[in-house]
C-alpha cells in the first residue's frame, strides 16, 4: 500500500475529474452517455477506496488470524509460543 499509494490516488483522480466535465452538460448529444460517466466515476473512487483501504487492512486480519491459529496450536500441543516473524508462520517457497 506504501509503494502504491501516490500511483493508484493520482491516477483515480485524473479519472473523476476527466469525468467531470461530461457529468456537468446536459447537451443532448451527451446525454446517453451521462449514466455511464456517473457510474464510471464513482465506481473509480470506490474501487481506490477498496484497494487503498479495505485490501490491506484485510491482509493484517488474516496475518492476525494466522498468527492466533499458531498460538492456538502451540498451547494446544504444549510447544513454546511463536513471535509474530517467527519463520514457521511464513509462506513456504513452493518448489
Amino acid at each position: 500500500c506504501l509503494v502504491r499509494f501516490r500511483p493508484i490516488l493520482l491516477t483515480s483522480v485524473t479519472t473523476f475529474v476527466g469525468l467531470i466535465p461530461l457529468m456537468s452538460t446536459s447537451t443532448p448529444a451527451t446525454a446517453p452517455f451521462l449514466p455511464m460517466a456517473v457510474s464510471l466515476a464513482w465506481g473509480v473512487l470506490f474501487a481506490t477506496f477498496i484497494t487503498l483501504l479495505l485490501v490491506p487492512s484485510l491482509y493484517l486480519i488474516v496475518e492476525d488470524l494466522i498468527y492466533q491459529k499458531a498460538r492456538l496450536s502451540a498451547w494446544i500441543h504444549r510447544q513454546p509460543m511463536p513471535k509474530m516473524n517467527d519463520p514457521v508462520l511464513q509462506p513456504q517457497s513452493g518448489g
